[in-house]
Order: C-alpha cells, then sequence, then structure tokens
C-alpha cells in the first residue's frame, strides 16, 4: 500500500482436490517475494536510526536515515513512501522519531515543538528533495532535544527541567516568569533564585539564548528576511533584535549572515 512500485506479495495458484468433487480446483493463496535477509538488514537499519535519536547520538543520526533508502534493501520503504505518499511517509517517520526521543528523555513538550515545526514547514513542501530535508532536520533536533536532556537537564532538579522545557517550547511567545513558575511548580521569586543556582543564567537570559541560537540558524538556513526571523524568535521590535544580537555576537543579524 505504501508503495505501489514494489508489491509486498505476490498472488500464486495451487492445485488441489476438491473432496466433494474428486477433480482438482485452483486455490490461491499468497507468498512473500522478500529475500529475509533483505527484510532482517532493513529491520536492523530502521532500528539504528531510532537507536541513534534515543541515545542522543548526533553525529550519526542523518547517515542512519539515509541509509534505510538504500536501494539494495529491495523495498525502501520509507524512501519510496515518501515519493509517492507523503503525508503518510513523513507520518510514519514522525512517530518513530517522537518515540523515540520520548524513551531518550527528552521533554515532550519540546519533541511535541521540533514536530509540529516540522509537520509545519512540511505544508506545500514543494518537492521530494525538500520534504527529505525537512525530515533530517527533525531528526537531528529530535536528537539534539535527547543529548541536551542527557549533558544538561539531567543534571537539574525535576521543577527546572519543566521550567526548561516549557521555555524551549514557547520562547518565540512572550513568556512571563509567572507562566514559566507555573508550568515548575515554583512561586516566581523562588523559581527566579533556583533556575540561576542551578542553571547558571537567569530565565531571561535563557529565553534569549534560545531565541538568538533559532536566529543564527534561520539566518544560516532560510533566506527569510531580518525583520522576519526577528518576528518569529520573539522580536517583533527589529531595531531591539538587531541591537540584541549584536551585543552576544558583535555583529547585526544582516553582517551574520553575509560573513556565512
Amino acid at each position: 500500500m505504501l508503495c505501489p512500485g514494489g508489491a509486498e506479495y505476490e498472488f500464486r495458484h495451487q492445485t488441489a482436490a476438491d473432496p466433494r468433487q474428486g477433480s482438482p480446483e485452483r486455490v490461491p493463496r499468497f507468498e512473500t517475494r522478500f529475500n529475509y535477509n533483505s527484510i532482517r538488514k532493513r529491520y536492523e537499519l530502521e532500528n539504528r536510526f531510532l537507536r541513534m535519536i534515543e541515545e542522543g547520538d548526533v553525529e550519526h543520526v542523518q547517515s542512519a536515515f539515509d541509509s534505510m533508502g538504500i536501494a539494495e534493501l529491495n523495498n525502501r520503504r520509507y524512501i519510496n513512501a515518501i515519493y509517492s505518499m507523503p503525508e503518510v511517509g513523513f507520518a510514519m517517520i514522525r512517530a518513530l522519531s517522537r518515540k523515540a526521543a520520548e524513551r531518550g528523555g527528552a521533554p515532550l513538550m519540546e519533541i511535541n515543538e521540533i514536530t509540529r515545526r516540522a509537520v509545519q514547514k512540511a505544508q506545500g513542501h514543494g518537492g521530494e528533495e525538500k520534504l527529505i530535508r525537512i525530515i533530517q532536520t527533525m531528526a537531528v533536533e529530535l536528537t539534539e532535544a535527547v543529548r541536551r536532556h542527557q549533558q544538561t537537564d539531567g543534571k537539574y532538579s525535576p521543577a527546572i527541567r519543566k521550567a526548561a522545557a516549557f521555555i524551549r517550547s514557547n520562547y518565540s511567545q512572550n513568556i512571563s516568569l509567572e507562566e514559566a513558575a507555573e508550568a515548575a511548580g515554583y512561586a516566581p521569586s523562588y523559581l527566579s533564585r533556583q533556575f540561576k543556582k542551578e542553571t547558571g543564567v537567569t530565565v531571561s537570559e535563557y529565553i534569549r539564548d534560545l531565541r538568538l541560537r533559532e536566529a543564527v540558524r534561520l539566518l544560516r538556513e532560510t533566506d527569510a528576511s531580518v525583520t522576519e526571523i526577528g518576528d518569529y524568535v520573539g522580536y517583533p521590535d527589529n531595531n531591539y533584535f538587531i541591537k540584541v544580537f549584536r551585543t552576544k555576537y558583535g555583529l547585526t543579524p544582516g553582517a551574520y549572515r553575509k560573513k556565512g
């Protein structure tokens, strides 16, 4: 169903005796066309891809994804599904990747934000190659979320992890300290002190750094204008966005993009 060009089963006939008639009749049955080594190899590659996400292996997750489309595997299940039925193929990989990231410990709100952003980008994706790049980016971002949890968030108290996850999922909005405190289950004043104690930065600095890292990514990977990028990451005032960016990186967003 997912790969119209490579049917998984082939229709056969077998002759058998009809006990009522005493004469042979043609009885249909299905036989698999696959080489079992090919099936086993495909499962190994799928599991490797999911394991890279679950373990936070940012360095190898993209090559693991690419390996699932190797032609020698006979049935290029995911890649063919993306080509022939893009929405189905994307949904398959998205669901598997989400569960792998969840098992790796990434915050659910962050997983949801990453996959939601990928879905938005994929609407009217404009071709198979662009859709595959969107999926690759999603897989890398989920893997990065797992690694971040393992290396950083895992050191925080549960309440600070909740606050950090809430901020990462909503940093492009006008987040208040009160909202972050509610997500953490702390009073705002206590969250402010505890957040700085555990992370080394204030809540506002944490939000600023998230916004600017995303701005840098968009400057590198998209042709969106500086104004559009600033608005997207949570700075609707373009002049203020440029000021904050220059304070952090020593360059305006436009100069940073030209520098490459």
